[in-house]
């Protein structure tokens, strides 16, 4: 993060549906610990949007970062079981301190 933030909420939408499988997108701050995740599932359809930050997917307190000249990153570690189509755009929302 280029400045001293909190990560209010995070939204992924659909591009393109994936064919296959359910894909989980854990975020983390940037000493590993999990801010949360997001399960983007085949039923969902292009333009459909997941929220971390929401009722059913609670942003955790880890995400707090620190910019420069520390410069902390956010990590997205994304899991998958097999690798077939889908793309998402992944919008994150902070407020600067």
């Amino acid at each position: 993060m280029p400045y001293d933030c909190d990560i209010t909420h995070i939204v992924i939408t659909v591009l393109e549906a994936a064919a296959d499988d359910d894909t989980t997108f854990v975020f983390k701050d940037n000493g590993g610990a999990s801010m949360g995740s997001i399960d983007v599932t085949t039923a969902m359809s292009i333009g459909n949007k997941a929220t971390l930050a929401s009722a059913a997917s609670p942003l955790s307190s880890n995400n707090s970062f620190t910019g420069y000249p520390t410069v902390q990153n956010l990590l997205i570690e994304v899991s998958k079981t097999t690798q077939t189509s889908g793309a998402y755009n992944i919008a994150i929302y902070n407020k600067k301190k």
